[in-house]
């Protein structure tokens, strides 16, 4: 009986990891893949493989979470203008980091700050109703670490 308990329970799990996988590539598409693997070897370096892989994991779970929601139309009309509100928003830190990189500024460290909270405080509206605290702590941990000035600091001065 313990084994056949133990083979159900791997099962289940294994299960349960099959399911998550076939979400996560439903939702990243293989450009995000490797924008999420870019950010995993630069979090990697910077702060090592732990924080990187919590990091990753916790991107990974909320826009899953965040796309089930969607794909199975929870979200209100008010949340689904926050979710344009907040695609604009992040395609222009995007393009802010883009060009921080291509073009060799200075950063302006307060600038990348004020643009990474704005998509954080917009992601917390969208879910408010949604998810639990939990996944607000994983937004604010991703959020969090992003937009740490030592962390700006790394990924823009060589």
């Amino acid at each position: 009986d313990e084994e056949e308990i133990s083979v159900n329970a791997s099962a289940l799990s294994l299960g349960i990891r099959a399911q998550k996988n076939y979400s996560a590539k439903i939702f990243i598409d293989e450009t995000s893949g490797r924008i999420l693997d870019n950010l995993h070897k630069l979090a990697r370096n910077y702060s090592g493989k732990k924080d990187a892989d919590k990091l990753l994991k916790s991107i990974i779970k909320t826009i899953v979470k965040m796309g089930i929601l969607y794909k199975n139309d929870l979200f209100t009309e008010n949340e689904l203008k926050l979710i344009d509100e907040f695609r604009n928003r992040f395609h222009s830190l995007a393009k802010s980091i883009i060009t921080l990189y291509e073009v060799d500024f200075k950063f302006d460290r307060s600038v990348l700050t004020r643009m990474c909270q704005e998509c954080q405080e917009l992601t917390h509206k969208i879910i408010s109703k949604h998810l639990t605290q939990k996944s607000h702590a994983r937004i604010d941990y991703v959020f969090n670490y992003v937009s740490n000035i030592e962390f700006l600091e790394y990924s823009f001065n060589p």
